[in-house]
């Protein structure tokens, strides 16, 4: 018997534990991983968070506005602290926001329903809860696929028409 297992009657807790681990340092020994976490790991991509995006508009503002760092830096972020605000806002109320070249945020109702929860065994309530969808302009979407999306033309839905 090998060093590195301990004698049957030792073993604390349960057997299957025990083949679990033993079965993880194999996965790991090959390069592979039984873990979620690295699964998410691999596909997780870089965020651009707020201060990204202030740091980016201070540089856009450089050539309009004639300021100091810092004061071109605060402008920025009121800017955003104020388009955020007034977005969420407008959400709220329940009035569409749109952004042309992005796209477009539109709130919506989900009513209150019942779902069956498989751990509790049993039929759960979930609230009536206040939505928001996101539909990208086809100028963010050429953006992210890298080529032209087809724009449809007064002709062709004259032709559908008749």
């Amino acid at each position: 018997m090998p060093e590195t297992t301990p004698p049957r009657g030792s073993r604390g807790g349960c057997a299957t534990a025990g083949r679990r681990a033993k079965a993880a340092t194999g996965a790991r020994a090959a390069g592979r991983s039984n873990s979620n976490s690295a699964r998410k790991a691999k596909t997780t991509k870089a965020k651009v968070g707020a201060t990204e995006l202030i740091d980016d508009m201070v540089e856009g503002l450089r050539g309009y506005v004639l300021v100091e760092d810092g004061l071109a830096h605060r402008l920025a972020e009121k800017l955003l602290d104020r388009l955020i605000q007034k977005m969420r806002r407008s959400l709220k109320a329940g009035h569409t926001v749109s952004l042309r070249r992005f796209g477009t945020f539109t709130p919506y109702r989900k009513k209150a329903t019942r779902i069956y929860h498989p751990v509790k065994q049993k039929v759960v309530k979930v609230k009536a809860k206040r939505h928001v969808k996101f539909a990208a302009s086809r100028i963010l979407k050429e953006a992210l696929d890298g080529k032209p999306t087809k724009k449809k033309t007064a002709a062709k839905k004259k032709a559908r028409k008749t």
